[in-house]
């Protein structure tokens, strides 16, 4: 059923020892297991019990509504809004870590061909600013409101596509 692997060992292992293997996987599951999110080891006789899983950090059911379908000339390029919805399921808070202000950070991985529309004298740069406007969709007293533009930094990458 694909959640079992299977080691086999042909010099065995050392009592008193510490360990680690890694484990490549094929893929998480779309939300974080709810009944049993536990894993184990078993080695001969022997048996970790229940390990703790991990909260699986993915928001499934993101979706796109693109304002303008159509191709865009990058001689001349027009901001063509792209919306979109996504739902998290963890808190992200700017915090320390290892002495660094970490900020959140929302990366946008587009297909080849598609291009980010930046703030600079030509489209020709590698990195540098682009567009962004970010609102909370529902229905509390700010839904709705643009982000003050101060919080959000939006950057395009070297490649010219990810922001």
């Amino acid at each position: 059923d694909g959640h079992h692997a299977v080691f086999r060992l042909l010099g065995g292992l050392v009592p008193q020892r510490l360990y680690m293997f890694r484990l490549g996987l094929k893929r998480n599951p779309i939300d974080t297991p709810w009944r049993r999110n536990t894993w184990s080891l078993t080695y001969g006789p022997e048996s970790s019990g229940s390990i703790r899983g991990f909260n699986v950090q993915t928001f499934p059911f993101a979706r796109l509504d693109p304002i303008l379908q159509s191709w865009a000339d990058k001689a001349a390029p027009m901001a063509t809004p792209v919306g979109i919805q996504f739902n998290i399921t963890t808190d992200l808070f700017e915090q320390v870590m290892h002495g660094k202000l970490m900020r959140p950070m929302i990366r946008i991985i587009m297909p080849p061909g598609f291009e980010v529309v930046v703030d600079a004298e030509s489209q020709d740069v590698n990195g540098a600013n682009c567009y962004a406007i970010m609102q909370e969709e529902g229905t509390c007293r700010l839904c709705g409101v643009p982000f003050h533009p101060d919080s959000i930094r939006c950057w395009r990458e070297w490649n010219r596509k990810n922001v």
